[in-house]
C-alpha cells in the first residue's frame, strides 16, 4: 500500500484573517468594507494602505497638495477621494467607488414603480368604498389600467 506524506508550509498572509477567529472588537463593520484608505507621512510617502484601491499606482502625489482633496474631494479612476491632514503633517486619504449614473436612473424607475402601485391602490380603495358601478372610468383610463396590469403581471411572474 502507498503512504501519503504531508508537509506543512507557511503561507504568508496579507492582513487577511478569518473573522471567526478574530476578537469582535477588531472585526470591520460591513458598511466600511467598500472604502479604501491610505496614510502618507509628511514627506508624502505611503506608509499604509488597505482596500481595493491601489494608491501606489493610481493616486498622484500632486493630489496631496490640492486643496479640493481636503474640502470637497477629488474624482479619479471612478473613485471619490477625500483627504485630511493632521497636526504632524500626515495625510489620510479615504476612497470609495463613485456612484454610477445608471444607478440614479434605476432608483428613479423604482420610485416611479412605487408611484404607480400607490395610484392603483388608491383606485382600488375608491372602488371598494363607493362600489364599482359608481366608479366612472373613461376609455383612456381603462386602457392605462389594463396596460399597467399587463406590465405588473409579467413582472411578478419573474
Amino acid at each position: 500500500m502507498g503512504c501519503i506524506k504531508a508537509k506543512s508550509r507557511e503561507i504568508p498572509l496579507k492582513n487577511v484573517y478569518p473573522e471567526l477567529l478574530m476578537d469582535k472588537k477588531f472585526v470591520q463593520a460591513p458598511e466600511t468594507r467598500q472604502y479604501s484608505y491610505a496614510i502618507y507621512n509628511a514627506n508624502k510617502q505611503l506608509i499604509y494602505s488597505t482596500g481595493s484601491y491601489n494608491y501606489d499606482r493610481k493616486l498622484p502625489l500632486a493630489e496631496l497638495d490640492d486643496s479640493t482633496l481636503f474640502e470637497t474631494g477629488v474624482l479619479l479612476y471612478n473613485y471619490k477621494h477625500v483627504g485630511n491632514r493632521d497636526k504632524n503633517k500626515r495625510y489620510v486619504v479615504v476612497s470609495s467607488k463613485s456612484y454610477p449614473f445608471k444607478s440614479i436612473i434605476s432608483n428613479f424607475s423604482f420610485l416611479y414603480l412605487i408611484l404607480v402601485l400607490y395610484v392603483i391602490c388608491i383606485i382600488a380603495i375608491y372602488a371598494l368604498k363607493y362600489g364599482l358601478r359608481k366608479l366612472r372610468i373613461n376609455y383612456t383610463t381603462k386602457i392605462q389600467i389594463l396596460l399597467n396590469v399587463a406590465f405588473f403581471y409579467h413582472l411578478s411572474s419573474l
